[in-house]
């Protein structure tokens, strides 16, 4: 069962290894450390109607961070910021989003299940800050 009070929502955790997130960690703001490459997997869409997490880099390093669905359950856009203009990747039933090597601190990336798909949304102001797969 999801948390739901307000005191859990803003729950801040250090994210430095390999990991599957469990649905009482809904709420949380993961602090990911790019020094090592990192291979994040969501619980089960279907049993996680509701849940939520929220990824941000803390810690710019040469290593992919993977934000990983068990299925191609991933939908929605990825928001490339430059100085010039701003360009997008869109994410249409995929299994990864991956944070590109050397994102730049404070990209981040919002998940929220409603039980079909994994909804996304994020920024980066690193060109090719993002892929997915």
């Amino acid at each position: 069962i999801p948390l739901t009070t307000t005191e859990d929502i803003n729950i801040l955790i250090p994210q430095t290894g390999t990991r599957t997130l469990t649905i009482n960690e809904s709420g949380a703001t993961f602090l990911v450390d790019q020094t090592a490459a990192q291979i994040i997997s969501l619980p089960a869409v279907a049993a996680a109607a509701g849940v939520r997490y929220k990824f941000v880099i803390t810690t710019s390093a040469a290593q992919t961070i993977t934000i990983r669905a068990a299925t191609a359950v991933q939908n929605g856009t990825l928001a490339l910021t430059i100085p010039v203009a701003s360009v997008g990747v869109l994410a249409t039933n995929n299994t990864d989003v991956i944070f590109a090597a050397s994102n730049l601190v404070g990209s981040h990336l919002d998940v929220v299940s409603n039980g079909t798909i994994w909804m996304v949304d994020g920024a980066s102001k690193l060109i090719g800050g993002f892929t997915v797969l």
